[in-house]
């Protein structure tokens, strides 16, 4: 059986688990008997519980390395964006197995809610979902609903890093510089992990920009992440990124917003610049490989001609 099949058999397991009659309880026990819980916290059978129904599912398959196991949306998609599955786009068709995350409001760009996709047939998504008005139950949602947020994409089937690697969950944004303080330099790798894959080596005395810390780990110049034992901070207080030319690195397409906001309108194709049109799809997202220029940053989010975009998915070239 697949890994996509064993999730939504559990998931599909526990339709109907409701709070009126307390069978929801399981769900949240499921999840607090996990050796690692996120940051620390014990669910309470009070709280809300659809990050936990997601979360519970891979644990209960023994696939818990797949998913970002988190009692919070937002929490799990900073844990997204680390493992590299992460991807911020509603425009997209996406498959079985995937979560699906929503903000209702669109108000702050915070998520309020997820579930995990059943099935698509006619532009249509059916999810499972936990703690859907108190209870597991199915919803169905058109492709490209506004209410979508994006979605997180395990690599079923092995193509994801072992339980070893697993991605600690105490990350931290800052915004400092550090030099490598070693004469052998220091490995820049996938995750914050000394198993993580090696992207490059640093030589000693380069300068890096960091803005992520998790566990002494430094995710630096937009890249990868470093051990911090192996470099010193050479400049305190706010720092902005470096300006200039960056590439876009994304699975589908990189959303241009009017505003440095997650919550922000979208930008249509027609209201790009004539570069940025030549290198969006039919919706306006910049592709994989385009390069744009960043005149200047408002915290994680780069100005380039066309409007705003989420930094996370530039790399400096």
């Amino acid at each position: 059986m697949s890994d996509v099949d064993q999730v939504l058999n559990q998931a599909r397991a526990w339709l109907g688990c409701n709070e009126s009659d307390g069978s929801y309880q399981q769900i949240i026990d499921a999840y607090n008997q996990h050796v690692t819980l996120a940051r620390g916290y014990r669910v309470k059978y009070s709280d809300n519980w659809c990050m936990v129904y997601v979360s519970a599912v891979f644990i209960k398959v023994n696939l818990a390395a797949l998913c970002p196991l988190e009692c919070s949306c937002g929490e799990a998609i900073e844990l997204a964006k680390n493992m590299g599955i992460w991807e911020e786009n509603d425009d997209i068709v996406p498959t079985s197995g995937m979560l699906i995350m929503y903000d209702w409001d669109k108000h702050n760009g915070w998520p309020d809610h997820v579930g995990i996709v059943e099935s698509v047939a006619d532009q249509q998504i059916t999810v499972l979902e936990g703690n859907k008005k108190n209870a597991v139950g199915r919803r169905t949602i058109a492709v490209g609903d506004p209410s979508i947020r994006g979605y997180v994409i395990p690599h079923y089937d092995g193509s994801v890093h072992s339980a070893s690697e697993e991605v600690p969950t105490a990350v931290k944004n800052v915004n400092y510089h550090v030099k490598v303080n070693t004469p052998s330099g220091v490995n820049c790798r996938t995750l914050p992990h000394i198993d993580g894959q090696k992207i490059t080596t640093y030589a000693n005395g380069t300068e890096l920009y960091v803005t992520k810390e998790n566990n002494g780990w430094l995710y630096v110049n937009d890249t990868g992440w470093v051990c911090g034992q192996y470099c010193a901070k050479i400049q305190t207080g706010t720092v902005s990124k470096p300006t200039g030319t960056y590439e876009v690195r994304v699975k589908t397409a990189l959303i241009v917003r009017v505003d440095h906001d997650g919550s922000s309108r979208r930008k249509v194709k027609a209201e790009l610049t004539a570069d940025g049109q030549a290198h969006a799809n039919a919706n306006g997202g910049l592709l994989n490989g385009t390069r744009v220029t960043v005149s200047k940053w408002y915290g994680q989010w780069a100005k380039i001609p066309s409007g705003w975009v989420c930094g996370d998915y530039l790399v400096k070239v």
